[in-house]
């Protein structure tokens, strides 16, 4: 038998040998959600977090979504973290993984698939109606005016609403299906009343 060609053969199973050694000894990391709800809806924000685990220094993680398509590939933050931020929409239902890297040998190798998040999405529910007492047609800096929010009268379970502003953003708990909130005029500026569980709606003055 010619053993001169065993030589590349041999090195060739040794990398392959080493490269699963260590794919197996990279654990999966740990998929979460941060401030998650057992249902979304249209709209919301979420905020997955892949966190490899505390011995490992991942060199970048990759997110992947219902279909096992790869949604993002992202450096690691200062906390050693994968962050993957949208707005679910109706095809955002299903289920979530992501896995981290790390570069040994000259390659990289990947780690096992994380646990599943499953995200679930319900259509957005009925805008608010946004009014202004006074109502006028302008106003002069340091008037006030009064923000009047009111739900559809088929809302329940109202928790807060939220008022944004260009510059700021003010909660206010709910205790009926409107809710009013008084403003001093410093500059003109954009406002917006979205309602955790309801609601989103704009005005401008």
């Amino acid at each position: 038998m010619d053993v001169t060609f065993l030589g590349p053969i041999v090195i060739l199973l040794h990398v392959a040998a080493q490269w699963a050694s260590s794919a197996d000894s990279l654990h999966a990391p740990i998929l979460s959600v941060h401030h998650g709800h057992p249902t979304y809806f249209e709209g919301e924000r979420v905020e997955l977090i892949c966190s490899a685990p505390p011995n490992r220094t991942a060199e970048g993680y990759r997110f992947f979504n219902q279909r096992g398509w790869q949604i993002l590939e992202t450096a690691p933050n200062v906390y050693q973290q994968g962050k993957l931020a949208f707005n679910v929409q109706m095809d955002s239902i299903g289920n979530y993984t992501c896995v981290y890297w790390m570069g040994r040998g000259g390659m990289d190798v990947t780690s096992a698939q994380s646990n599943i998040i499953s995200l679930q999405v319900k259509e957005a529910p009925a805008a608010p109606l946004l009014s202004l007492d006074p109502s006028l047609d302008a106003y002069n800096l340091e008037d006030t005016v009064s923000l009047i929010c009111s739900a559809p009268p088929e809302t329940q379970k109202i928790k807060e609403f939220q008022y944004y502003g260009d510059r700021q953003t003010i909660s206010v708990v709910a205790s009926s299906p409107i809710s009013m909130h008084n403003l001093s005029l410093k500059e003109p500026s954009h406002v917006t009343v979205p309602e955790r569980d309801l609601l989103t709606v704009s005005w401008v003055y």
